[in-house]
């Protein structure tokens, strides 16, 4: 028998970018000049700090979870991480992470602002989620996030097990002051 094919992509909304898995991007604002140095990039293995805002029914409509609420969102990304961990105090809440939150951040940069449309398929699936606010996402929702990537751990920089041996995150205002010493940026 020949293998099932996968059912075709929807059309992206106006605006959109769409990549093979189905993830939908809309870049909203980038900081001058990041990717100009190769350190800017995150890539798989990073720890990055999320700020988002997460809908069901679209944009703007039933807001499920926020991190103006939670504090930022800390995971690893591009190692298949399904769960990441919330907050700024020492004992820290656990969230799951869905694919199509970490496949938007691979190749960005510290600061960048987008929306995002994951589908259940990379989004978390068919079985209902309770957010840390106590909402319920059903089963098999498409995902409508608001985010920014708000800082980075360099993966070069994290120890066996992901012990970071970096001790802070590299906030957006830090990364930006790095690139002006480094002349990054400046046109």
């Amino acid at each position: 028998a020949a293998p099932a094919k996968a059912a075709p992509l929807a059309a992206p909304e106006a605006g959109f970018a769409q990549s093979p898995t189905g993830l939908q991007s809309k870049e909203i604002s980038r900081p001058d000049g990041m990717e100009r140095l190769a350190t800017n990039v995150l890539k798989a293995g990073d720890y990055i700090r999320v700020d988002y805002k997460l809908y069901v029914d679209g944009f703007g409509k039933t807001l499920v979870e926020s991190t103006d609420k939670t504090g930022p969102v800390e995971f690893q990304i591009g190692t298949g991480a399904k769960q990441g961990s919330t907050g700024m105090k020492k004992v820290k809440d656990v969230v799951k992470i869905p694919a199509g939150l970490d496949e938007a951040c691979i190749g960005q940069v510290v600061g960048l602002k987008q929306q995002l449309i994951i589908p259940a398929s990379i989004g978390f699936g068919k079985e209902p989620v309770t957010t840390l606010s106590g909402a319920t996402i059903p089963a098999g929702s498409t995902l409508y996030y608001e985010m920014r990537v708000r800082s980075r751990v360099f993966a070069s920089i994290v120890g066996p097990g992901g012990v970071a041996l970096q001790e802070n995150f590299l906030e957006v205002d830090q990364v930006a002051k790095l690139n002006a010493i480094m002349g990054v940026g400046q046109d």
